[in-house]
């Protein structure tokens, strides 16, 4: 490959480095103050693009965010190897070395930080025999759900509620969780 070549082939990747750095920023921003979702994830194809590392959450190899940070990082460390000097095949290989490192190490992070934040917040084994105040009126004799309001694990959250007591109970009052029915419901009795 002579030097034109090598010219064009950095023209590519200073492309592919600029716009995907661009959108990364985009999205960064976004994320920030909060109107992207950063559960933009492709389409699971046979569960090929995910494993599940404990039994419960899915790990996306897969996604827009990925994909994004792929793409910047195969467009910046093509010019690194570039101006390294690296032939054009070891230009390639680097860039796409990198590139899934980067990738993988982001994928890694955010599937981590997802699961402390759903151990944090969606256990709510933590809510038996606590109090809380009800939020909208639970239904005498198991008739119907009302929601309460509940520190679990230092956040307030809003849970579905059943009793089995013989009068409504009303908004406002104090009761305490007997039993957890599942993750979004608990059984509660007036105190």
């Amino acid at each position: 490959m002579g030097n034109m070549d090598l010219v064009n082939l950095e023209k590519i990747f200073w492309v592919i480095a600029i716009i995907f750095s661009l959108i990364l920023i985009i999205q960064t921003i976004l994320a920030f103050i909060g109107v992207a979702d950063y559960e933009l994830d492709a389409p699971d194809v046979d569960g090929v693009m995910d494993f599940d590392a404990d039994g419960g959450s899915s790990f996306p190899l897969i996604s827009i965010r990925n994909f994004v940070v792929f793409f910047t990082v195969f467009g910046w460390a093509g010019i690194v190897g570039i101006r390294l000097g690296f032939k054009p095949i070891n230009i390639m290989l680097f860039a796409l070395v990198m590139g899934i490192i980067t990738m993988l190490i982001v994928a890694y992070l955010y599937y981590f930080l997802m699961r402390m934040s759903n151990e944090r917040t969606d256990n709510i084994k933590y809510a038996i025999n606590k109090t809380a105040s009800v939020y909208l009126k639970i239904p005498a004799k198991g008739m119907g759900k009302g929601k309460i309001q509940i520190a679990v694990q230092g956040a307030i959250r809003e849970i579905n509620a059943v009793s089995e007591e013989d009068e409504e109970i009303k908004t406002g009052e104090t009761v305490q969780v007997t039993e957890i029915i599942d993750d979004e419901l608990v059984k509660v009795k007036r105190i």
